[in-house]
């Protein structure tokens, strides 16, 4: 399967250039997670852990005219992936600030400017490494394989599938929660 195959041309039109590249991407349908860190060197873009304090990840241009994105080597490796994601959004949506780094509790201390421009690219990074017809096409095979295409189903095995989903994007519960709500498919 390849990746333009759930990602939408406007959501590919994001990587210029690399467009067809990413979109040729290959994925398993068995090991579903985003190759994020892939994508990233597409762009011949840096990325390195190292802990510069109680931040998450930036992105900040390097002397030699490429760029470089830092992740906390103390968070979740799906808290990294998350990081790596939404740092290539601020690159992408042309939107990266020297000084400009991903806080890990909240958003409380940005100008308003700065809360619009995290919240765009928590949303890239939710499009990029939860895709809306992914997502989807994992949910149909999972009912078809536990539950012979039945969706009606209780709440027992409905978490035990945001928890597969999770799993197999390798996302954290929680952001897997408010993925499925944002489309509609649970209600919280």
């Amino acid at each position: 399967m390849k990746y333009s195959e759930f990602y939408s041309e406007e959501f590919l039109s994001h990587f210029e250039d690399k467009a067809d590249s990413v979109g040729k991407l290959s994925l398993d349908i068995d090991s579903p997670s985003i190759n994020v860190d892939k994508i990233i060197s597409l762009f011949d873009i840096e990325i390195r852990e190292e802990y510069e304090g109680d931040f998450s990840g930036v992105i900040r241009p390097l002397d030699d005219g490429k760029y470089e994105i830092v992740v906390n080597p103390f968070d979740s490796e799906q808290r990294k992936r998350f990081t790596k994601a939404h740092e290539l959004g601020h690159f992408l949506l042309e939107d990266v600030d020297e000084d400009f780094h991903r806080q890990t509790v909240n958003l409380n201390g940005y100008s308003e400017t700065k809360r619009k421009s995290e919240t765009k690219a928590n949303f890239f990074a939710a499009q990029l490494i939860m895709p809306a017809q992914l997502i989807i096409k994992l949910i149909k095979n999972w009912v078809e394989a536990e539950h012979n295409g039945d969706f009606d189903f209780s709440d027992a095995d409905l978490e035990q599938m945001i928890t597969w989903l999770s799993k197999s994007l390798d996302v954290s519960y929680s952001a897997m929660k408010v993925k499925l709500n944002s489309l509609g498919i649970i209600y919280d």
